[in-house]
């Protein structure tokens, strides 16, 4: 039976994604150096490194040499957020977190490029806005390598233990549900349970179909079984916490048909 697997949890996928992010991490320490080899945090810095100083004997930003280095910069960049954006799709978030991150990295680039264009060929103090373009960036990709980092360490971790500790579903019993079961349980969640269970052992994972895990999810909650926290759900009464549920839901699964039928 083949399973659905992320980079988290293929050990030699996640060897060189590491070490990649390792490159990147010192690509933005080399941001860093060289921007302030030429500027500051101050506009005034800016606008002399652009549009020339006579008192440092420094000559303009020619158009020739600017778009040199935008030739350069968008093809990298483009790679470089589709990688790291990309892998942030097998992050434990949200479709709407998802889709945010990825807008709003690329959005940096391009922000983080034409700023320089526009203190140098629109107005001077846009350099203001080089200034807040470069930190934005900077701080993109260091909150995307530092993210997908964590992941590869710890949430690949944790979806191998998870994946090791899965039943065999052609071993399950049949769907039954226990009188202290049926007490806790409303009727909608009884009928959830028992399609995600059938699907189970069809082999399809929790997380497989979020028509059943998420409103499965709300009835527990409403019925005081479970109960809401950031990022965690803590299942009341069934003597078991799924801390970072989202990383191991399918397990959610399991150990409630354990628990409660």
């Amino acid at each position: 039976m083949e399973t659905k697997k992320g980079f988290q949890g293929t050990p030699l996928m996640r060897i060189p994604l590491f070490l990649s992010l390792v490159f990147l991490g010192l690509m933005v320490v080399v941001n860093f150096a060289m921007y302030f080899s030429r500027m500051s945090f101050y506009p005034s810095s800016v606008k002399d490194y652009y549009l020339g100083s006579e008192a440092a004997f420094t000559a303009a930003r020619s158009y020739g040499s600017m778009l040199e280095v935008t030739h350069m910069h968008l093809p990298m960049m483009a790679i470089v957020m589709l990688v790291l954006t990309h892998l942030y799709l097998f992050a434990p978030i949200s479709k709407n977190a998802k889709i945010g991150i990825t807008v709003g990295a690329f959005a940096a680039a391009l922000f983080s490029e034409g700023s320089s264009w526009l203190v140098r060929f629109v107005h001077p103090d846009f350099a203001i806005l080089k200034v807040i373009a470069f930190v934005s960036l900077q701080s993109v990709l260091i909150f995307l390598i530092g993210g997908l980092g964590y992941m590869l360490l710890f949430v690949g971790r944790a979806a191998k233990i998870a994946a090791a500790e899965k039943p065999d579903p052609a071993s399950l019993p049949e769907f039954t549900v226990t009188t202290q079961g049926r007490k806790k349980l409303s009727e909608k969640a009884e009928n959830l349970l028992k399609t995600q269970w059938l699907k189970y052992k069809e082999g399809k994972a929790w997380g497989d179909d979020e028509e059943i895990a998420q409103p499965l999810i709300d009835e527990l909650a409403k019925a005081g079984l479970a109960e809401r926290r950031a990022g965690e759900l803590k299942l009341t009464g069934l003597g078991w916490e799924a801390s970072k549920m989202c990383v191991r839901r399918h397990r959610l699964a399991e150990r409630l048909l354990e628990d409660v039928l």
